[in-house]
């Protein structure tokens, strides 16, 4: 992505003129000693909605059971498309994604470890020893690609 003078914030239009005064008068030692530069927030934390990267966290929401004709509430910890984008750092998503609620990066946290180790048993195993597995290991968790596809079906919607 590139960064021209143009797409630079106020902030970091002084970070760099301050600089530029630094190095023009010669003083490297301060120069070296500047903070890093400040850096705007992913367009990737932007998004909340369910289709272009649900928020995440902890969601109530309704299963229909299609064969008893009865609504079923349940308690799904939603992880965010985000999280899932294998170009972004682990680290960068800690620091710029903001919480729903206290204690929703623990949990999403929690559940995106479960979600690999789901991944892997399912690629090391046959399906009838994964199902089984399955069966012991219920899903606590689903991802915000899943949620807004269960939606679109109206096999889930929100609580």
């Amino acid at each position: 992505m590139e960064t021209g003078p143009d797409t630079l914030t106020d902030e970091q239009k002084t970070w760099e003129a301050k600089g530029l005064a630094l190095l023009e008068s010669g003083d490297l030692e301060g120069f070296f000693a500047k903070p890093i530069p400040p850096r705007p927030a992913p367009l990737w934390a932007e998004m909340n909605g369910p289709q272009s990267g649900h928020q995440g966290g902890r969601q109530e929401l309704i299963y229909s059971d299609s064969i008893s004709r009865s609504d079923i509430e349940m308690s799904l910890v939603v992880i965010p498309n985000s999280l899932l984008d294998r170009t972004i750092d682990f680290d960068e998503w800690r620091l710029y994604w903001k919480e729903p609620y206290p204690g929703a990066k623990k949990e999403v946290m929690r559940a995106n470890g479960a979600l690999y180790i789901e991944r892997s048993v399912r690629t090391n195993v046959t399906r009838t020893t994964f199902l089984i597995w399955r069966q012991e290991n219920p899903r606590f968790f689903i991802t915000a690609r899943e949620l807004a596809y269960w939606i679109s079906k109206g096999v889930l919607r929100l609580g």
